[in-house]
């Protein structure tokens, strides 16, 4: 028998001490009923049956990576491919990750309202390609179309002290070094990302960022990206923008033991008539994949293994609870938290809190039977004095190779 929510639905409404037309219609308030029952579950608990693993690309250099929408709580972080050389990843306080005495260590961070997973592994390399700290060290850049006014900006930086400014004026222009020192990027070919740091003075309108890297203007490989390396929008500012290398538009026959041409490309679809543009550090690193086992807020399924937190519609009755099948033995349980609100909303008890209070009643030998495996960020104790100083500098220097 599938514990779905029409089966949910048929053992709440035969056991309602008041099922007249004027009590719960369990389509719409006793639907609610059901989705606030999930919600409390989720928050008093961490139920086995939302255990998920998960696969990333860690990159040398880059500290924050996004989490999915429905993560909860991290369980662990380990290399994919085993190795017995590497001390296992220790979650650490995101306030003291960047001084962690932990090598191989992980912390889970709150930035206005979106999560992130810090991350540092001493495994995987990284190496910088062009610095671009001035328009004529390491080759020469040049602007062309809507780029113009190239130079060297010594006061203005990301990862770097100095920068290379441009105007901008257009709907596409280029930054272009065709004369660099060539170098072999074989040990990043196809599992690895470039990332620039580019700084935006109007990002309105902008449409795209590309980047082409190759042996010549004849011959490379290129990647649009639309968004930071985070997936946001860019903005304003310093935006780090990652272009993967796993499946780039190859023009021509690059050799990849000889990479000397770099060409950056900014598309608007409003000309922006814009100054005070900055570019510098073109770097590549390689993916090194992790996998990451956490807590998810989704309690529900449908058919074809779509998940969420909630029910979606009290029509989608095939939909089911997450525990069905192995932890069938929760059905009961919260079909009884189930009809503790709703004795709430008929009368029965004059104060939800008393409702509340009988649900937690109910799931606690729950609890017992599947304890929460939740990790708290370690103790570490350090002596250093300059702490304080050494945090407020390292956030100036995020995500440098």
């Amino acid at each position: 028998m599938s514990t779905d929510l029409a089966y949910l639905n048929t053992v709440i409404n035969d056991r309602r001490r008041d099922t007249s037309t004027n009590s719960i219609d369990m389509s719409t308030v006793g639907f609610r009923a059901i989705n606030s029952t999930l919600q409390i579950w989720n928050e008093v608990h961490d139920w086995p049956w939302t255990i998920k693993t998960v696969n990333f690309n860690y990159n040398p250099g880059i500290y924050q990576y996004t989490v999915a929408s429905d993560f909860k709580f991290p369980l662990t972080l380990q290399a994919y491919k085993p190795s017995m050389s590497r001390a296992s990843f220790t979650l650490v306080s995101p306030l003291k990750f960047p001084s962690s005495l932990y090598s191989q260590r992980f912390a889970v961070s709150n930035v206005a309202s979106v999560q992130y997973l810090m991350v540092k592994s001493l495994d995987g390399n990284n190496s910088t390609i062009n610095a671009a700290t001035a328009y004529n060290q390491n080759g020469t850049w040049a602007g062309a179309t809507a780029i113009s006014n190239v130079s060297t900006d010594n006061y203005e930086g990301f990862t770097w002290p100095s920068s290379i400014s441009f105007d901008y004026s257009g709907t596409s222009g280029t930054l272009t070094n065709s004369t660099m020192s060539s170098v072999d990027l074989t040990a990043f070919r196809n599992r690895s990302s470039l990332y620039i740091d580019l700084y935006l003075s109007s990002v309105t309108s902008i449409t795209s960022v590309s980047l082409k890297w190759g042996t010549d203007s004849s011959n490379y490989y290129t990647v649009t990206s639309t968004t930071n390396y985070l997936g946001q929008s860019l903005v304003v500012g310093w935006n780090r923008i990652k272009f993967a290398w796993s499946s780039p538009t190859t023009v021509g026959t690059p050799t990849v033991t000889s990479i000397g041409y770099l060409q950056m490309t900014i598309a608007y679809s409003v000309n922006p008539s814009a100054t005070g543009f900055y570019f510098q550090n073109v770097f590549i690193s390689e993916n090194v994949p992790l996998t990451l086992t956490y807590y998810s807020t989704n309690m529900v399924t449908t058919l074809l293994g779509v998940q969420a937190q909630l029910f979606a519609s009290a029509a989608a009755t095939t939909d089911t609870p997450m525990w069905t099948g192995r932890w069938d033995i929760a059905t009961e349980p919260f079909i009884n938290s189930v009809l503790e609100l709703i004795f709430s909303m008929t009368g029965e008890y004059t104060d939800m809190n008393v409702a509340r209070q009988k649900i937690i009643e109910i799931v606690t030998p729950l609890k017992a039977r599947y304890p929460s495996q939740r990790r708290y960020p370690t103790l570490q104790f350090s002596t250093d004095t300059n702490f304080g100083r050494q945090s407020g500098n390292w956030g100036n220097n995020i995500n440098t190779p």
